[in-house]
């Protein structure tokens, strides 16, 4: 009798082993819930007419923090810090415009993920639509930048004064 139990739970384990990893429904999960945060972010965006957009990048070296001021959806000012993980030293300076992100490169930079099949995390703010985590594998991604590193948590600052 144990033996019979034995296949028994071995089988099952076998059959629930075998449906194995979809990425296709992976990937439709995330392209609806990207459609999802992108009509939640059109209808509250036209209540905002600048905000801060702040993307931290971890890397092997360190880590990075971009803060966009962005106004009537194009970044106004971009500043970048630096701390680095082996001696804690920082650095802050400006940085060039094309730095900076707006909620809609965002979008267009998780939606590239998922075309390519590179995109692991995305989640989104479930009131405006704003990304708030995003994970692209790889080093080809193009979120990595020049950054040794691929994952960004954002923080958004709504309406400035």
């Amino acid at each position: 009798m144990p033996k019979i139990l034995t296949y028994f739970i071995l089988a099952l384990a076998l059959a629930g082993c075998s449906k194995g990893f979809d990425s296709s429904n992976q990937s439709a999960d995330q392209s609806l819930n990207l459609q999802s945060a992108k009509a939640k972010w059109a209808s509250n965006k036209s209540n905002l007419d600048s905000y801060h957009l702040t993307l931290g990048y971890s890397g092997a070296v360190g880590y990075t923090k971009i803060i966009s001021l962005v106004d009537d959806s194009a970044v106004a000012a971009c500043a970048e810090s630096y701390k680095s993980w082996q001696d804690n030293n920082t650095s802050d300076s400006a940085c060039s415009l094309d730095r900076g992100d707006t909620v809609e490169t965002l979008f267009a930079k998780i939606e590239a993920g998922i075309s390519s099949g590179q995109l692991a995390i995305a989640e989104y703010d479930p009131d405006f639509g704003v990304p708030t985590q995003i994970y692209i594998k790889g080093p080809e991604t193009d979120m990595a930048d020049a950054i040794s590193g691929y994952s960004t948590v954002v923080q958004f600052a709504f309406p400035i004064p």
